[in-house]
């Protein structure tokens, strides 16, 4: 599996600014993406190359939580947990684009992490 830098755009979802970074994959795998260490409330997309198919989305995943020390921050946002996770999908060969957003109008510093549950190529 390979990928390449960001491209900002501000095209489905939220008010806030998107960033896509496209990903090869090469034989079907299954692929998970975590915004577990991004410092405001994310949103995340596996998309098609062209962007016309969802494959997977998530704004709040509990896991993200677990271990952080930033109840003010969620206190602060309303959130229990407002970090964005997509645990595993599976994909076919071809080429995808993973979206980062903020929720609404958030925006912020990420590190966006991607983990390959079987041999991606």
């Amino acid at each position: 599996m390979s990928g390449d830098t960001a491209t900002q755009v501000d095209q489905r979802g939220h008010e806030s600014p998107d960033e896509l970074r496209k990903f090869v994959v090469r034989r079907r795998c299954e692929v998970g993406f975590d915004l577990c260490d991004s410092e405001y409330d994310s949103l995340l997309r596996v998309l098609s190359a062209d962007g016309a198919v969802e494959y997977a989305k998530n704004d709040d995943h509990a896991s993200c939580c677990e271990g952080r020390d930033d109840k003010e921050f969620r206190r602060a946002v309303n959130m229990h947990c407002p970090y964005a996770k997509v645990g595993s999908v599976t994909l076919e060969p071809g080429e995808y684009l993973v979206q980062v957003e903020g929720y609404s109008r958030y925006e912020g510093p990420y590190r966006l992490k991607m983990e390959c549950h079987s041999d991606c190529g």
